[in-house]
């Protein structure tokens, strides 16, 4: 890489999100409380509505 510039040829890799989880408090502030559910296959199924 010169002045900034990339090699003819090179593979770039760019990831764009427009909805907020590289700022830790906004995903937060936005994320709903998980749903925990007892390590059982019953109770998660009965969460699943199956």
């Amino acid at each position: 890489m010169k002045a900034g510039r990339f090699e003819r040829g090179s593979t770039l890799v760019l990831t764009l999100t427009g909805h907020g989880l590289k700022d830790p408090d906004t995903a937060l502030e936005s994320a709903s409380r998980p749903t925990t559910v007892p390590a059982e296959l019953g109770a998660v199924l009965a969460q699943l509505g199956l």
